[in-house]
């Protein structure tokens, strides 16, 4: 049997971009024309809307989500510390804490949730534990409540990875001012994304801030004296230029992808064999991604690709399940997370999705 072409994708960021080109191309002559090409103008702006938006006092504009979590890590002192995270990750997650010197040790999520289960957080909690990652997925946010009781029970840094929540909201208060720290990937596939590598910190605390500011650099002070652990992990202006410009159409597309989401729960409530799991009573749900569940889904994503739409695992293995994890992992069990890697699969949710391709993801789910 041939296989179809692949005409409605995961994800396309070129739309949005064809869509608003002339802004673009004006924005970037504009900043190839002033000769300031990092941390000027454009990123002052970004990190003080972002702060707005976050409902935070600060914001540190950094290279990439990745590295937005190091230097968390790093500027909070967690050493060669443990540091508590789900499993139900992207690598990047693990990797970051890695570089930062700690350990990682791998949680549950909750039976019905996708973020982590604050009660096995607490009984992973050792003399060792120094930071707890509560990493918001799909587009919806940890038990923050929850989790920053433990936090604050046990002395713990609280750090939240927003790389895939933008939007998202925890009774009330938008993700990223619900920790320590907050860290933003702008991953060109996230929901508000650059045109490149971009991520970003926010957070309450000034003298953190100052820190982060520094670290981001080399290390520097105001007066480019090394005072500080620091890397180079300076977002550019163009990136800044473009991120400014996605704040600005935010409402809209959100609107959107919202509208969309919508949609695809109905599509999924009329057929017995799917499920969805939403976000928990008072919570706002990002929808980075869209997640069915079923007992097949090897079987949905080839049925979606015979009628040419596109479906992906987020993620194919759990982090425990990686070669190079795997050592932070013997013995360990996570029936929770098991169990929705045996049942999950991502289909395609962005705002740039046409009328005519949503509707065919909906027959499409209808008739399997």
């Amino acid at each position: 049997m041939p296989v179809a072409e692949i005409k409605i994708p995961m994800v396309d960021p070129g739309r949005w971009y064809r869509k608003h080109l002339s802004e673009v191309q004006q924005l970037l002559g504009e900043v190839l024309s002033s000769g300031r090409y990092l941390l000027a103008s454009r990123t002052v702006a970004f990190e003080q809307k972002l702060a707005d938006f976050c409902n935070t006092s600060y914001a540190v504009a950094v290279n990439s989500g990745t590295d937005a979590l190091y230097l968390s890590l790093t500027v909070a002192g967690i050493g060669d510390g443990e540091v508590i995270v789900p499993s139900h990750t992207a690598a990047a997650t693990i990797s970051a804490i890695e570089q930062a010197g700690a350990i990682p040790v791998f949680a549950d999520i909750q039976s019905r949730g996708v973020c982590l289960d604050p009660e096995d957080v607490e009984r992973r909690i050792t003399e060792r534990t120094r930071a707890i990652v509560a990493v918001h997925m799909f587009g919806v946010s940890a038990n923050m409540t929850a989790l920053r009781e433990l936090a604050s029970l046990h002395g713990l840094l609280l750090l939240e990875d927003c790389a895939q929540a933008f939007g998202a909201t925890h009774q009330g208060v938008p993700v990223g001012g619900l920790g320590d720290m907050g860290a933003f990937s702008f991953y060109p596939t996230k929901n508000m994304g650059a045109a490149g590598d971009a991520g970003a910190i926010v957070c309450n605390d000034g003298v953190t801030a100052q820190r982060l500011v520094a670290a981001r650099q080399y290390g520097w002070d105001d007066e480019r004296r090394v005072c500080g652990p620091g890397i180079n992990s300076r977002m550019d202006e163009f990136q800044a230029a473009i991120l400014n410009l996605r704040l600005e159409h935010w409402p809209q597309d959100f609107a959107r992808r919202l509208h969309i989401a919508e949609r695809m729960q109905n599509a999924v409530a009329g057929n017995p064999k799917l499920s969805h799991r939403e976000a928990p009573i008072g919570d706002v749900h990002a929808y980075h991604l869209f997640v069915v569940e079923c007992a097949e889904p090897e079987l949905l994503s080839a049925h979606l690709a015979a009628r040419g739409i596109a479906s992906a695992y987020h993620y194919s293995r759990p982090a425990h399940g990686e070669s190079h994890f795997e050592q932070y992992a013997t013995g360990l069990e996570l029936p929770n997370t098991s169990h929705l890697y045996e049942r999950m699969l991502s289909i395609p949710l962005f705002p740039e999705l046409t009328d005519t391709e949503v509707a065919q993801i909906e027959a499409a789910l209808g008739v399997w």
